[in-house]
């Protein structure tokens, strides 16, 4: 029983000392537009995959992939160049971010390089991978690539300009690869850095970072288009004013007070039967909100509509509001018609 037994740890050992891990292909185009049908093919063992920028699914100028080796592994780089190879560049990156190979351009030989892959031990999460996001008044969000090994990720974050090695910064683990961040403080600046814990062996990556933040307002709102009434020719009736309400803030809202005035004048809103928004106002988002109370621009001049929202905490009032022109032109209907000019600019 003891030859299995062996035999089953050998293999598992194995297994462990050719931990695959991901090599990072960076492509980039000086022209910014892609690169007009050329590409790079990268072949692992007996597999080719190949690579390019195309302005579709990327901006045209860079771009980073991310492609699996194993120690030990042989790879090779070609390249097929298409319109413009002046402009193409890129280069390989092992999973500690260390650069193995780069061409700039132009690239002309359609056989580049083979190497063998090393994955190293105990790699930080690529740099490129980390990004954070969704930053709001007192939290923000962190995602990266997962490392080889099922390590432990601690992030480290302080004020701006914080020593990461320092007691004054706060550190998190996690066994995720996406995280939240809380329990910050609005209009603050912060630095981030991430590095990887390893049992086996037992040790610390690089740090990567730091990657700075800036949390925002927690309450800011404020009107930011005026939908309708639109100008256009004299009108029967009346017209229903409908406005664009922004989320400037990092906290959602709801039940928004909102008012208007009609060249200066009082709308004649009637709280609390009208002039409340009651859906979910999300952050970096715009929600439309109908008056149920109506306005009479029937009669042709110029109209100077003013919305504005009234939420109490609002931490910047000066961009609560937003002011439209609207025209009703007059209808001509009787002919001859004469326009002096005199009095105005007739429309």
């Amino acid at each position: 029983m003891r030859l299995p037994l062996l035999l089953s740890f050998l293999l598992l050992f194995a297994g462990l000392a050719a931990q695959d891990c991901s090599y990072q292909l960076r492509l980039a185009d000086a022209g910014g537009g892609g690169w007009n049908g050329g590409r790079v093919s990268v072949t692992v063992g007996d597999v080719t995959q190949f690579y390019t920028l195309d302005g579709g699914e990327d901006d045209g100028s860079q771009r980073d992939f991310y492609f699996p080796v194993a120690n030990g592994a042989e790879v090779s780089l070609g390249y097929q160049a298409g319109a413009f190879p002046d402009e193409v560049s890129f280069s390989v990156l092992d999973n500690n971010d260390s650069l193995l190979y780069s061409v700039q351009s132009p690239v002309t030989d359609p056989l580049l390089t083979t190497f063998t892959a090393s994955c190293q031990d105990c790699a930080p999460p690529p740099f490129s991978s980390i990004e954070l996001y969704r930053v709001r008044y007192n939290s923000v969000d962190i995602r990266f690539r997962s490392t080889p090994g099922n390590p432990t990720y601690v992030v480290l974050y302080g004020v701006e300009g914080v020593d990461p090695d320092s007691e004054a910064v706060t550190r998190v683990t996690s066994q995720d690869t996406m995280l939240r961040i809380s329990g910050l403080s609005p209009l603050t600046s912060y630095d981030f850095y991430v590095v990887t814990e390893c049992t086996e062996p037992d040790t610390t990556s690089a740090r990567r970072g730091p990657f700075r933040i800036i949390t925002q307002r927690q309450k800011d709102i404020g009107v930011t288009v005026l939908r309708q009434p639109t100008s256009g020719c004299q009108r029967d009736g009346t017209d229903s004013i409908t406005v664009g309400i922004t989320n400037f803030g990092g906290e959602a809202q709801q039940f928004i007070r909102l008012d208007f005035t009609v060249n200066g004048e009082p709308g004649g809103v009637s709280f609390p039967n009208d002039g409340i928004f009651t859906g979910v106002l999300g952050v970096d988002s715009t929600e439309y909100f109908t008056f149920d109370t109506q306005v009479d621009l029937s009669a042709p001049g110029y109209y100077e509509i003013r919305a504005f929202t009234m939420l109490e905490g609002d931490e910047v009032p000066g961009n609560n509001a937003f002011t439209a022109g609207v025209v009703t032109y007059p209808v001509i209907s009787e002919f001859p018609y004469v326009e002096t000019f005199e009095t105005d600019n007739g429309f």
